[in-house]
């Protein structure tokens, strides 16, 4: 999934990074960009309430993976 920050915005035109970000609106389950404050609340809750979870990779990617190759299923 896009991640809405600074770095994308920096590969990206102003204009080519909006339409990612609206794209995702359509293309991914959740309807929305990977932004830095999901990512933030995620490591919270790993800091604060995961206290017997070890190993794990943690998908931020808005549901993207379920429909990778399928996108005229959502």
């Amino acid at each position: 999934g896009i991640l809405g920050n600074n770095w994308t915005k920096d590969i990206l035109s102003e204009a080519g990074y909006q339409a990612r970000v609206e794209s995702a609106k359509t293309q991914y389950p959740l309807a929305t960009a990977v932004f830095p404050i999901d990512v933030a609340e995620a490591a919270l809750w790993l800091i604060g309430g995961a206290r017997v979870m070890t190993g794990e990779c943690i998908r931020m990617d808005s549901g993207q993976h379920l429909v990778t190759g399928r996108r005229d299923k959502i």
